[in-house]
């Protein structure tokens, strides 16, 4: 609770800001959680089975009191409108109490079905239903998404990428620029490279260009229809969409393509002899 207490105390200078993101919410999410709703359903049921008289000890009441405690910390904020403040690691510890109940509901609710051959068809379907969920939504399975991928940042990088970015990091000593996920993992992380930072925003929320004109750029096919991280408030989310690659297209010059990306800049095209 101390470190639940300070986390939300870090965040509380930022209660009076907005957002900058320019997400907007799609039902797209509500798949993305579908698997983690049935597992809720079943939780409530197993909860209220263990809350009743026949069932009740002071063993499970503390557990569902900690289920609620969790589940009430993760969802006010959001439910309130705030967004700023979201624990994301709770669901972790909601997790580990909410399967027993999970675990009960499902028994107890096999327990009401009839017949043998209709309890084996109900509990395949359900584990289906469930598996597939589960390892098919946006945070999962991050490279090719079935679902919810117009939400989600794209977190693989091909061979071809890495390879783009180790010849620009080879060849240019200037600042390169990409998105925020880009920066952190392939430059900083994988090539050792400082001189790199992220899509610059303005106080409104709009890209820099002024500031990014004469600089490296770095582009990704992904971010057409799938979101990206930019260096601005709380480093959102944005979809840059065909209207950032138009604006590349048209004002800078292209020195790189590895068919997945592209490296633009700013300077003059004869600067560059990447291709060649």
């Amino acid at each position: 609770m101390r470190g639940l207490a300070a986390s939300l105390a870090q965040e509380a200078e930022f209660l009076g800001r907005n957002t900058i993101s320019n997400l907007e919410d799609s039902w797209s999410s509500i798949l993305d959680i579908f698997g983690f709703l049935i597992l809720i359903l079943f939780g409530v049921i197993g909860s209220l089975h263990s809350l009743s008289k026949e069932h009740q000890n002071k063993t499970k009441v503390r557990l569902v009191f900690t289920i609620v405690v969790l589940f009430a910390i993760f969802f006010i904020f959001p439910v309130m409108g705030i967004r700023n403040i979201v624990p994301y690691r709770w669901p972790a510890f909601i997790y580990l109490i909410l399967v027993l109940f999970s675990g009960i509901g499902i028994f107890k609710f096999v327990s009401i079905v009839r017949g043998k051959y209709h309890k084996v068809i109900f509990v395949s379907i359900l584990l289906i239903v469930f598996s597939f969920f589960m390892m098919t939504n946006s945070f999962t399975n991050m490279d090719s998404p079935v679902y919810g991928k117009d939400l989600n940042q794209n977190m693989i990088w091909t061979e071809s990428e890495i390879k783009m970015f180790t010849d620009l990091n080879n060849s240019y000593d200037g600042l390169i620029i990409s998105d925020l996920q880009t920066r952190e993992m392939p430059f900083q992380t994988y090539i050792k490279r400082d001189i790199v930072t992220d899509y610059l925003t303005t106080p409104n929320g709009d890209l820099d260009w002024d500031y990014m004109g004469d600089k490296m750029l770095i582009w990704r096919k992904s971010s057409l229809d799938r979101p990206v991280q930019v260096n601005g408030y709380k480093n959102p989310d944005m979809l840059l969409g065909l209207s950032f690659k138009d604006n590349l297209d048209n004002n800078y010059h292209s020195v790189y393509d590895s068919g997945s990306a592209k490296a633009y800049s700013g300077l003059s095209a004869e600067f560059w002899d990447i291709n060649e």
